[in-house]
């Protein structure tokens, strides 16, 4: 998977970053980011570990940061969404 996986990550964040900055299109950058990060943090759970090479577990927090602020932005622009 390596480093294509990386690559594929990658332009998915940027993408959902993109997403997020665009007013019209907010409440998909933060759905596409809510599911890029949920996989983050189900790694982290599971096979990862919370702490990475002695970070103290700072990604995992960020991780959370980052879910949270998705999912915030989610719910405040499901108006948005065409369903």
């Amino acid at each position: 998977m390596e480093p294509w996986g990386r690559y594929a990550s990658g332009i998915s964040e940027l993408i959902a970053a993109v997403l997020l900055i665009l007013p019209k299109t907010r409440v998909y950058g933060a759905l596409i980011g809510l599911g890029i990060i949920s996989g983050a943090i189900f790694f982290h759970l599971t096979s990862l570990g919370i702490e990475i090479n002695n970070d103290g577990g700072l990604l995992f927090i960020y991780a959370l940061v980052v879910f949270s602020s998705c999912a915030m932005l989610g719910v405040l622009h499901r108006k948005q969404l065409p369903i």
